[in-house]
């Protein structure tokens, strides 16, 4: 994971990028979004997909993560590694 951290010295919400593996064993890379927790020692993760995660959510990074498209970025399947698995 790779975060903007710019000057601040003690931010808020920290936004970047990840990328790894994916299950299938293809490259895979995405946004990433870390919001402070109110008490410290509080680590979560939430599930867009979860109502009541959607509900704990705050809205301006429900309506960041809501596009899927947006979210991943991962290539196509290969067959042959050649060209003609770029088509």
């Amino acid at each position: 994971m790779v975060f903007k951290l710019g000057k601040a010295r003690n931010p808020n919400v920290l936004q970047g990028v990840f990328s790894g593996i994916s299950t299938s064993g293809d490259p895979i890379a995405g946004r990433e979004v870390w919001v402070k927790a109110a008490q410290e020692n509080e680590n979560r993760i939430f599930n867009l997909e979860n109502k009541g995660d959607k509900a704990a959510l705050p809205q301006e990074v429900y309506r960041y993560f809501n596009d899927f498209g947006q979210n991943y970025i991962h290539i196509k399947r290969p067959s042959s590694f050649e060209l003609d698995d770029l088509i």
